[in-house]
């Protein structure tokens, strides 16, 4: 993917100020604070990093700045445990990991630099791959193995996130909740990158999910559009609140949803694809988001 696919720094610095991080503390790291940590360090053109952060614009300014140094980023779940670490490391020959209190003596690594909130870890092994400026690789759920993951251009990325946004009608100035993992490709794409192309404001909170930040959250953020798996619609109903009137549209992901619990979230007023089950990212070729209720 050629470099000057990237979206432009300035463009990615504003939309992440404006990315409201409801469990942040203090204000956003600079974009440009992250790509000068990244400057000198081992972290060559097309060189994976693995990024293993909690939902945040921490997590969004690594993956961008790893994207705009000429790496390639690989989110990863916050919690992986350093076996894990290690074994997708050398399974993609990653040169680097990103995640917050790094023990370099589990990856008989030197100490770690300094990383904003996080630190930066160069990996010692030697096993190295170098893929191409502008990929991105997004881990697989585990059922071709535990380190497998798939290679994608961030250029087809931003493209099914624009498909996704206009399938469920997303608007410049909409604010979309996320509130799934960053690393599932869901919430990274359809969500974060999605709200990047079409202007909206982003709101980032959890995992955790509760049914009741979550409905705290939809009303103090003034929420237009938010996306929930199934097993989490299920808890919802159980719990009997009602959605707030700002919820134009929302979308339920994951594998399948059935039709009468999907529409125990429907309420009068929402739009006629307001409740739809959502496909993962996919090929310009394969199916998009989008459907009736």
């Amino acid at each position: 993917m050629p470099t000057d696919s990237l979206p432009d720094a300035d463009v990615i610095e504003t939309f992440l100020d404006s990315t409201v991080d409801v469990h942040g503390h203090g204000p956003p790291r600079p974009l440009a604070a992250a790509l000068d940590d990244l400057a000198g360090t081992v972290v060559g053109a097309g060189a994976p990093v693995l990024i293993a952060m909690p939902n945040g614009t921490s997590l969004l300014t690594a993956f961008f700045a790893v994207l705009l140094h000429g790496g390639v980023p690989v989110p990863l779940a916050p919690a992986s445990s350093s076996a894990r670490l290690t074994e997708v490391a050398r399974r993609l020959g990653a040169s680097a990991l990103i995640a917050p209190r790094v023990d370099a003596r589990r990856y008989g690594a030197a100490p770690p630099r300094p990383f904003g909130d996080a630190d930066l870890l160069p990996l010692p092994w030697g096993e190295r791959r170098h893929y191409s400026r502008g990929e991105v690789i997004l881990m697989t759920s585990g059922t071709s193995g535990i380190a497998s993951g798939c290679l994608h251009a961030l250029d087809s990325l931003l493209e099914n996130a624009a498909r996704h946004a206009n399938a469920v009608g997303q608007r410049e100035g909409d604010t979309v909740l996320l509130n799934l993992p960053l690393h599932y490709s869901y919430a990274l794409v359809a969500q974060a990158l999605a709200a990047l192309v079409r202007g909206s404001r982003l709101v980032i909170t959890g995992p955790p999910f509760t049914p009741r930040t979550y409905v705290e959250a939809l009303r103090t953020h003034q929420v237009a559009l938010s996306s929930l798996t199934p097993a989490a619609v299920a808890r919802f109903i159980e719990q009997d609140l009602a959605l707030p009137g700002t919820l134009r549209t929302l979308t339920v992901g994951e594998t399948d949803c059935h039709r009468p619990t999907c529409r125990g979230c429907w309420r009068p007023g929402m739009d006629s694809s307001s409740t739809s089950r959502t496909a993962s990212p996919r090929p310009p070729t394969g199916h998009h988001s989008g459907g009736a209720p």
